[in-house]
């Protein structure tokens, strides 16, 4: 086998694995998911109290979103924007961010 023939070859490898991953990505399209950001904001104002308190839970609210659609491949949109057909993440969150 001639160094050329090798060379080929494993650039021909390296050519299809990145093919390959690239055929991947495409195939993982983002899910989307709905949230009641007004019910969350109005039971947090409800059982917050505390100006500081809804500050703090605003931000985590929004890290949390931000943490849950990349890690989890999804488009978060607020329940108003979507008529029907998509999963609601709202109790999630809510068991989790409000005490």
């Amino acid at each position: 086998m001639t160094r050329w023939t090798i060379v080929l070859t494993v650039a021909c490898v390296l050519a299809l694995g990145m093919s390959g991953v690239l055929w991947w990505h495409q195939l993982q399209q983002p899910r989307i998911v709905t949230v009641d950001l007004t019910g969350l904001a109005d039971e947090a104002r409800s059982r917050l109290h505390d100006t500081s308190r809804i500050g703090t839970f605003a931000r985590k609210l929004q890290g949390e979103l931000v943490r849950i659609s990349r890690d989890e491949h999804l488009v978060i949109l607020p329940r108003q924007a979507v008529a029907a057909g998509a999963p609601d993440i709202t109790e999630r969150l809510r068991r989790r961010l409000l005490p």
